[in-house]
């Protein structure tokens, strides 16, 4: 019993930590670049320890790159993103939070960049992830905002549509 609350307490990353890579996440809209804040935010050591950190980090990364003007630094910044969120996926495929940053890093990405196979299949397991446990991300406000950057940007199907205005209005 002692080892399971042991395993438990030292498997999820600092809540603080998550909180404000969480709130950042949300902010990246502003001027002064929250992108390079959260990267910066995230030590490696958390990164390579947690998944969920990871796509943040490479979340982070992928869309800093819209904070630096040369070309060959915003192209390196995005694949070098890209591939941490996707080695974040790689080691926690149902981590529905790693799936949302993917989710929105390919609904923002430019078309030539030609990350976008996975919107489908990412706000599918979200929406029925969410629909099935709507706890799931622990969170009440950031499950609030996911639903409702889902609705708003995510275009969703109608019946998934359907779906995130009930969850919506239990999590309101």
């Amino acid at each position: 019993m002692l080892l399971l609350a042991f395993m438990i307490l030292f498997s999820q990353p600092d809540s603080s930590l998550l909180l404000s890579s969480r709130q950042l996440y949300f902010q990246f809209d502003d001027k002064d670049c929250p992108a390079e804040k959260l990267y910066d935010l995230i030590p490696e050591s958390a990164s390579a320890q947690y998944p969920k950190l990871l796509a943040y980090k490479g979340t982070a990364l992928a869309t800093s790159a819209e904070c630096v003007f040369s070309p060959f630094t915003k192209l390196s910044r995005f694949k070098e993103g890209k591939a941490m969120i996707e080695q974040a996926i790689k080691s926690d495929p149902n981590n529905l939070e790693a799936r949302f940053l993917r989710l929105s890093v390919q609904l923002s990405a430019p078309s030539f960049l030609d990350y976008n196979s996975d919107i489908e299949t990412d706000r599918s397991l979200i929406v029925k992830g969410l629909t099935a446990n709507p706890n799931s991300l622990s969170d009440a406000d950031f499950t609030s905002k996911v639903i409702d950057y889902l609705i708003q940007k995510g275009n969703p199907t109608s019946s998934e549509r359907e779906n995130l205005l009930t969850l919506q209005g239990k999590t309101k």
